[in-house]
């Protein structure tokens, strides 16, 4: 029964993970163009437009950090949790 429980607490981890990463990328994907359309608007060149997507870029990686942080966390509780029942 417990082997059961560890085995769908971690997939279900795992599948949050998955999850918190693809909304990271698709509001990463989307603010990018609306701060490249908004950009465009005001006369921005290229070199701002790729300023801007290294910004975008490097906020997107920090919550993929700790999405990752986050699953290891997890994992590491839930192995820990299965251990002490």
């Amino acid at each position: 029964m417990q082997k059961v429980n560890l085995t769908t607490r971690l997939v279900k981890n795992q599948q949050q993970r998955r999850t918190n990463i693809n909304n990271i990328n698709d509001r990463s994907a989307v603010g990018l163009r609306g701060l490249l359309r908004s950009l465009g608007s005001m006369g921005a060149v290229g070199s701002d437009m790729q300023l801007a997507g290294r910004a975008v870029q490097n906020q997107a990686n920090q919550q993929r950090t700790g999405a990752g942080q986050t699953y290891a966390q997890n994992q590491k509780a839930n192995r820990h949790h299965v251990g002490s029942v």
